[in-house]
């Protein structure tokens, strides 16, 4: 169950993390992806909307997420939110390593994880590739 559940967790981070934080009318301020943006920055600012309960917002920062219908983002969104919800959310995370590679059209970014429940993960990996907006998250 536990390999499951990391399973998912890894799933549902990497398809966190395209569009912008925070629904549009939204009272909070805003965290875009942008251009500029490193891998690691991407990964930061999707999680960074997890730990504010914005799932929609966390779906923005995946590669074709703009493409994707606003109902399946909310789908995933939900599929992600019951998922943190059973580990208690993010308690703290720390991003320990970005691997960008040669051609310099993919990444991976490690981070390590401290769940609301207590548990704990090290390591987790999320893909990103290059796009012509910039770093965006695999699924």
């Amino acid at each position: 169950m536990k390999r499951f559940i990391s399973f998912l967790a890894i799933a549902c981070i990497g398809a966190l993390a395209f569009v912008s934080c925070g629904q549009s009318g939204s009272k909070e301020g805003q965290t875009k992806a942008t251009k500029a943006d490193t891998p690691s920055e991407i990964v930061k600012k999707s999680l960074e909307c997890i730990q504010k309960g914005d799932f929609v917002g966390a779906m923005k920062f995946v590669k074709d997420a703009e493409e994707t219908p606003e109902e399946e983002l909310k789908s995933s969104a939900a599929l992600i939110e019951s998922l943190y919800g059973f580990l208690g959310g993010i308690k703290s995370y720390e991003i320990v390593e970005e691997q960008i590679s040669e051609d310099g059209q993919n990444a991976t970014v490690k981070t390590d994880f401290v769940y609301g429940n207590g548990e704990t993960k090290k390591g987790d990996e999320t893909k990103l590739v290059m796009t012509d907006k910039g770093w965006r998250m695999l699924m």
